[in-house]
């Protein structure tokens, strides 16, 4: 879908990658090193700025295997879920089909990812209720604390790596064009 949507903005370098897993994530990683190096912090071996590490960081949290990581790592892995499953796919899906303005519908190869995770039947979906049922099951007080933690900093990582890309994409000068 990311080829997609960078062959749509007219980079004739997408057009070119299209199903080349490794040229796609060379094309966005570029992307990400024009739009973020400037940035204090921003690492160019990783082509992130710092806001975008500490959200990537959430999952590797979940190899910890120490009881007061594991359930911080509910917590965390439970704000993820319903950001995807309530905003970050339902937008998606707002933007790339439900505009039109890309002529493509969750039928199509490039929103597979989509179709596969949207909606009450998706993956997103289906991940939030899990985790939910396990928190549900937890009675221990220390428990209960830790996975209020990773609900806490994941908010926090997520809210500063949306304020980042905002900024970011307002700074950028990219104005609304019509897709070609």
């Amino acid at each position: 879908m990311a080829a997609y949507i960078l062959a749509r903005l007219g980079l004739a370098e997408a057009r070119e990658a299209r199903g080349d897993l490794a040229a796609i994530a060379a094309l966005l990683r570029w992307s990400s090193t024009e739009q973020f190096a400037g940035l204090g912090g921003f690492d160019p071996d990783t082509a992130m700025p710092p806001q975008t590490r500490a959200a990537t960081a959430l999952f590797a949290s979940r190899s910890f295997t120490e009881p007061e990581r594991v359930y911080f790592s509910l917590g965390a892995m439970l704000t993820v879920e319903f950001f995807a499953n309530r905003h970050i796919i339902p937008g998606e899906k707002a933007a790339f089909v439900d505009s039109r303005r890309y002529h493509r519908t969750l039928a199509d190869p490039e929103m597979h990812y989509l179709a596969e995770r949207w909606g009450e039947l998706g993956a997103e979906h289906a991940h939030e209720a899990l985790i939910r049922r396990v928190i549900d099951q937890l009675a221990d007080p220390r428990a209960l604390a830790a996975v209020d933690q990773g609900v806490s900093e994941a908010c926090q990582r997520i809210e500063s790596f949306y304020d980042l890309l905002y900024t970011t994409l307002l700074q950028s000068g990219i104005h609304s064009q019509p897709a070609r």
